[in-house]
């Protein structure tokens, strides 16, 4: 069990899991809108009025370029604190490797 802070160290975590899951729903909401874009275009909706059609190389590319905006997108969640490091580590976390190479 972690020592002291209990209370501190609660709030800290679920502050972490409220973050964690405003970006959940953010990468929700870009993986919606680009697909509601991309799918149909792929299918060849723009293809009658323009003459666009969509190659499946392209559409690859597109659909790798979407997964790296999603993990960079959910990088840029916040590094936790230095409380909620200690709390992680205590629970053998990553965290407390992490610390370990550090110092």
């Amino acid at each position: 069990a972690a020592e002291g802070g209990g209370v501190g160290q609660a709030a800290d975590a679920i502050e972490l899991g409220r973050s964690a899951l405003a970006k959940i729903r953010q990468n929700l909401g870009w993986a919606l809108a680009y697909n509601l874009v991309g799918i149909p275009v792929a299918a060849g909706i723009l293809l009658p009025e323009y003459g666009v059609s969509l190659n499946p190389a392209a559409a690859g590319a597109m659909m790798a370029l979407s997964s790296v905006a999603v993990v960079t997108n959910s990088l840029l969640l916040k590094v936790p604190s230095r409380s909620q490091r200690s709390f992680w580590g205590g629970l053998g976390g990553v965290f407390s490797d992490n610390e370990k190479k550090r110092g």
